[in-house]
């Protein structure tokens, strides 16, 4: 787990990555529950992005509050409309 913090600290800011949508699928693969529990507030620690995060962890879901959640609804778009 140390290692995959590491390495994604070290991508986000040898690219110097700011002001971006990073998206994540199943970040909590390999890390023990704690560190699932403190990845939230070290990611928004980490520059001024959002982090858009794919999980099935409970350990990462209880350390989210109102303010890290937005809900997406599924939507079907016509493509007959001008939408």
């Amino acid at each position: 787990g140390e290692l995959k913090k590491l390495g994604l600290y070290a991508w986000i800011k040898y690219n110097n990555i700011n002001d971006s949508i990073i998206l994540i699928d199943e970040i909590e693969n390999g890390f023990h529950p704690d560190w699932q529990y403190n990845i939230v507030n070290e990611l928004a620690s980490w520059g001024d992005n959002q982090y858009l995060l794919a999980t099935h962890s409970f350990y990462l879901c209880e350390a989210l509050t109102p303010a890290h959640v937005k809900e997406i609804e599924p939507k079907m778009l016509n493509p007959n409309s001008e939408e």
